[in-house]
């Protein structure tokens, strides 16, 4: 009897528990029946007119119905009452909508109106007349008509007040804030008073936050509520947690600890010490219900963080708890990575939106004095609608709205608002971000299925999946090098659909800078097929030496190639595909270190090795012609083309590495540096293949980088494989940001490091591997120039993202040139131009660059006159700048200056048939 009466006595609690939960709040309660009494008063004064059938003709007429005895004189309503589950106080959510009982005074009706559905025309025509005065009232939101347990005869409004004038949560603590400002004041002053510390860590935590703009707003963080937070951490109620004998650096790092992993922020905090506190637990459950955050202050009255929103809390947890690792992990404490860099938002989020929302009707519709200003309901909307649509595409979404202007005058009121865009910040789950189909409900669970076609609309499809399952879900196809922009094309569908949103009126930062990495409207990123041809080289079996290792060299293999190159229509073998009418004259030889077993009878002598290796290269080179490859050999070097594409041999034996190096042989040095450097290239190859694999997007932002160090005509002062190691560092060392999971955020962070990092004093180490020590550490001097162009070219992109901004250069006309008919880009290939295959080969200039032929002879002809500048990609021009001869001592500066038009046509001259124009842009100082 006694188990039983426990169990019974169990579920007792649970149904009391089930029922708790059910109930609307009280003050939800209150706030409905100051809305029934506003609506009931409404009805109540209704004033007397005539009631006539026109107002329900086909409600008449459906009735069957002569509407020339209906009409009577409306008189008010004898009685107005609530009734229902408000009147008898049994609310069960989420219905929480009251019954008013309208009493129909009896002159409106005569003694046989009962019969004929006459009292049915009536009623209809008494409450056609209560609807036409409450859509005059500007306390009611919305009038619509139903039916009363679907009877069909007996329709009943639905009125939906606005809810002007009434209580609510944050009006309330708007007032009460003001209410208690000075008595917070006080507590705060005399707490920070005389503690030197303190008062530090709070304009160091000021100067953290600040740098962090999404996060010192309007919904988070400000001044103000960071001293709160610091002065509960030193009260009993927050467990003391700061002392007096703590030091500055110790207050930060306890703040930044409690923000980031304090379990006390589920609970609320209470700034009232223990022997003084006056807020109940159930006072700290109803605020969290109403408000994400609760902060109560001194007096226990007031929220101090009523205007803090949930995803703006996860942001600052986030925040702080990459300070935490920051303070660990960088060097000088995260000094200049807390503390003095901007984490601004464009760079800090994967993907930025900017949604213009100026004369949206969505907004229009929304009344400024409501419980929650029109922005912010408008900020919530958003941020629930791409939650919902993006669902784990992203780990992190932030919804800004600065409505206020910058210049605002009391006296226009509210129309500046809302006038500047509203800004979405995304960080972004690469993993789960590129997948193409969203798996929705099964479509038996009915309820589910409507809500999801009804958010999705057209996009939305009944599909069956392999593994047999039928389910509702969203298809967002592309080609595998356009995966980046799903997110974007899944917001834009998501907020054009659900807040009547135009094209023009989003900007999504995604895809802007797509365009310089394009060919012919493509992404030539895939290299597999080279990949594969390159390491068949290891099943070749007639060479004296097995080969042990195939190690692919070039940028393409490593994903870091801004134009792999596209399978050249005469790299084929013998039995080639068949031929275009014209083809490129030049093919790039992609290169490729082999490796042999190991022998004892390779020689000591550094020539004699690379004779052996040329030998062996012959030899490779003989075996592969053997099989069909096209093979363009010389002692220098061996290119092999299969599969479309060009390779260039190299062999790397470890001897190379450790031989003394012979003093006066310019050969031999070179020859032997060139094992050192192919053994550097190697091992730089693999790590950045390993890095690639860790972060998918290292490769295209490698490739922007690349792009702009050529654009600026940097490519003869910086490498390729500097470039990506400088890359290498933003994602190894990504301080204060999470590493980039975007081309375009990745690349805001490159430019930014190039201008701000201390080339002259630090080194950079990239430590790929995690196995550096101090005594490692190299330095990477990246000219000081390049550091100021990326500084402008950051800020051109911040503004591009945020607002736009454009400029023009012009330049001045010195000498013009005509193309050499000599040399063509294209070879013709039809049969009038070639005899065939092996003609058509003979003519293909294998390795050939006419671009760095040229630029090498510029350097010969002018190394003591001019500084190159140059883009290797796709560069067209070629800038040089003098060089001053009084920096090279004196004898050269006693020289005659020659006139500077008279030396660029000079150089004119050295690229006739190349070179199209010579334009001179600002003459020299010492001219």
């Amino acid at each position: 009897m006694a188990a039983t009466a426990a169990s019974e006595y169990s579920i007792d609690r649970k149904l009391s528990a089930l029922v708790e939960q059910a109930r609307p709040s009280a003050a939800a309660m209150r706030a409905a029946a100051e809305s029934v009494d506003a609506v009931a008063e409404l009805i109540k004064r209704v004033p007397q007119q005539q009631a006539t059938p026109e107002a329900a003709r086909g409600f008449m007429r459906d009735l069957g119905l002569e509407t020339e005895k209906l009409s009577f004189t409306f008189r008010p309503p004898e009685v107005v009452r609530l009734a229902g589950s408000h009147a008898a106080g049994a609310v069960a959510r989420p219905d929480v909508a009251a019954d008013l009982l309208v009493r129909l005074p009896k002159e409106c009706f005569h003694e046989k109106d009962f019969l004929n559905h006459r009292y049915h025309a009536k009623r209809c025509l008494y409450l056609c007349v209560v609807e036409k005065n409450l859509r005059c009232s500007k306390l009611i939101r919305k009038v619509s008509w139903s039916t009363l347990q679907d009877e069909t005869r007996k329709p009943v409004l639905h009125v939906y007040p606005d809810g002007v004038n009434l209580p609510t949560p944050k009006y309330n603590c708007s007032i009460l804030e003001d209410m208690f400002l000075e008595e917070n004041a006080d507590f705060m002053s005399s707490t920070f008073a005389n503690w030197k510390a303190l008062q530090e860590a709070l304009v160091l935590v000021k100067v953290w936050a600040r740098q962090r703009t999404s996060i010192y707003t309007h919904d988070c963080l400000n001044g103000y509520l960071i001293s709160a937070i610091l002065v509960f951490l030193t009260v009993d109620s927050g467990g003391s947690m700061i002392t007096r004998s703590m030091t500055t650096r110790q207050i930060f790092r306890v703040l930044m600890k409690f923000l980031a992993t304090s379990k006390v922020w589920a609970k609320g905090l209470v700034i009232q010490s223990m022997k003084k506190h006056t807020v109940t637990k159930e006072d700290i459950a109803t605020c969290l219900k109403t408000f994400d955050v609760a902060i109560f202050d001194i007096s226990g009255h007031v929220n101090l963080a009523f205007r803090m929103t949930k995803s703006a809390f996860l942001e600052l947890q986030d925040e702080a708890a990459c300070t935490l690792s920051c303070l660990d992990k960088c060097r000088d404490g995260g000094l200049e990575e807390l503390f003095m860099t901007k984490v601004d938002f464009g760079a800090k989020f994967d993907s930025c939106l900017r949604i213009n929302l100026k004369g949206n009707s969505k907004v229009s519709a929304l009344s400024y004095c409501v419980d929650d200003e029109s922005w912010r309901i408008l900020e919530k909307d958003v941020q629930s609608l791409l939650q919902r649509g993006l669902t784990d595409r992203t780990k992190m979404i932030r919804v800004l709205w600065r409505s206020t202007p910058s210049e605002w005058k009391i006296v226009e009121g509210f129309s500046e608002f809302g006038s500047s865009p509203l800004l979405v910040g995304m960080m972004v789950s690469l993993e789960k971000s590129f997948r193409l189909v969203d798996i929705g409900p099964n479509p038996e669970n009915r309820i589910e299925a409507i809500k999801f076609r009804k958010f999705w609309g057209e996009k939305a499809e009944l599909r069956r999946f392999k593994d047999g399952n039928i389910a509702e879900s969203t298809v967002w196809e592309c080609q595998s090098w356009e995966k980046h922009t799903i997110i974007k094309r899944i917001a834009d569908y998501v907020l054009m659909k659900h807040l009547l949103l135009q094209k023009d009126d989003l900007i999504h930062v995604v895809d802007q800078l797509d365009f310089c990495l394009l060919v012919d409207g493509q992404d030539p990123v895939s290299s597999s097929g080279a990949m594969l041809e390159a390491k068949q080289l290891r099943l070749l079996d007639d060479v004296p030496l097995k080969i042990s290792t195939v190690q692919p060299l070039d940028a393409t293999f490593r994903h870091t190639s801004v134009f792999p190159p596209e399978p050249h229509p005469l790299a084929y073998g013998t039995n080639s595909q068949r031929l275009p009418k014209c083809a490129a004259t030049c093919i790039k030889s992609l290169e490729v270190m082999i490796q042999l077993e190991g022998s004892g009878n390779w020689p000591l002598d550094p020539v004699a090795m690379e004779k052996t290796k040329a030998a062996f290269l012959l030899k490779i080179g003989e075996s592969l012609e053997d099989r069909g490859m096209f093979v363009s050999a010389s002692e220098d070097e061996v290119n092999v083309l299969t599969s479309g594409y060009s390779f260039l041999l190299k062999i790397f034996h470890e001897r190379g590495l450790v031989l003394q190096k012979p003093v006066g042989d310019d050969k031999t040095q070179s020859a032997l540096s060139e094992d050192k450097m192919l053994f550097q290239r190697s091992q730089h190859s693999s790590m950045i293949n390993g890095l690639h694999g860790r972060y998918q997007v290292y490769g295209p932002v490698v490739r922007l980088a690349k792009r702009w160090i050529s654009a600026h005509l940097f490519s003869s002062f910086i490498s390729e494989e500097a470039v990506e190691l400088v890359v290498a560092y933003i994602f190894l060392k990504p301080f204060p940001f999470h590493a980039p999971s975007s081309r375009v955020a990745g690349f805001l962070r490159f430019l930014p490091l190039l201008s701000s990092f201390d080339w002259t004093f630090s080194p950079m180490v990239i430590d790929i591997n995690n196995d550096f020590t101090l005594k490692d550490e190299k330095e990477i001097n990246v000219l000081k120039w390049i550091a100021a162009y990326a500084k402008s070219s950051a800020e051109l992109l911040t503004n591009l993202t945020l607002h736009g901004q454009s400029g023009e250069y012009t330049w001045e006309l010195v000498v013009w040139g005509k193309p050499s008919k000599d040399f063509c880009p294209y070879t013709p290939l039809n049969k009038g131009a070639v005899k065939g295959l092996h003609d058509a080969r003979e003519k293909l200039l294998v390795n050939f660059d006419p671009t760095t032929y040229f630029l090498r002879d510029l350097k010969c002809a002018f190394s003591k006159t001019f500084k190159l500048w140059y883009g290797s990609i796709e560069g067209d021009a070629v800038g040089l700048t003098w060089e001053n001869p009084k920096k090279r001592g004196r004898e050269e500066a006693d020289e005659t200056v020659p006139e500077p038009t008279a030396i660029l046509k000079e150089v004119g001259d050295v690229g006739k048939g190349l070179v199209r124009g010579v334009y001179l842009v600002k003459a020299p100082k010492f001219q």
